[in-house]
């Protein structure tokens, strides 16, 4: 069953600064997230909807490198290497 994203404002506020794509919503960033997750799997709809749900109801969470988007990860290794 998918479910609708039960956050707070101040978790959407977060999800806004760090994590969500230009345009995008936490239901879209969730999906996103649950694809690139189940890709690997057989039944990818199938387990990208489990994901999905497991996300929304704030069950599980994945660790930042695969929620960031890949700009964000490009743009922060470049002012890394600046530093050096």
């Amino acid at each position: 069953m998918v479910t609708s994203p039960k956050l707070t404002e101040n978790a959407v506020t977060i999800l806004r600064t760090r994590y969500l794509q230009q345009g995008e919503t936490p239901e879209g960033l969730f999906r996103r997230v649950a694809n690139a997750i189940a890709a690997p799997e057989i039944e990818k709809d199938f387990w990208a909807d489990q994901f999905y749900d497991l996300m929304a109801d704030c069950v599980f969470m994945p660790k930042e490198t695969i929620t960031v988007p890949q700009e964000r990860k490009t743009n922060k290794k470049r002012r890394q290497l600046k530093r050096t």
